[in-house]
């Protein structure tokens, strides 16, 4: 990413436009994805959005090829998504009308 545009909350703004467009789109009971430990620790996970987070989600050992993979599993529900998105808006109940 460009300098200018660092520090300026853009992970969190992208990942919850990111978010409503694939429950919009596919209406997902939940969202996850397989991500390298240094993404917990700066952060980047919880700007995100996604409130939960295992170690060992995925485990790739390949010594010959110097691979050592180790990733985080991490997921957010629908109604941990629409809890979050409505609070932005000061209506954080107002989302359990709209639940399918």
């Amino acid at each position: 990413m460009r300098e200018d545009f660092r520090g300026r909350g853009l992970a969190t703004i992208i990942g919850r436009i990111a978010f409503g467009l694939a429950w919009a789109k596919w209406s997902p009971d939940l969202i996850y994805a397989l991500v390298a430990g240094w993404n917990i620790e700066k952060g980047i996970v919880d700007r995100y959005g996604y409130q939960h987070r295992e170690p060992h989600g995925s485990t790739l050992r390949l010594p010959a090829w110097g691979i050592e993979d180790d990733d985080w599993f991490v997921w957010l529900t629908r109604d941990e998504f629409f809890e979050d998105a409505f609070a932005h808006f000061g209506i954080a109940s107002a989302w359990r009308e709209y639940a399918w």
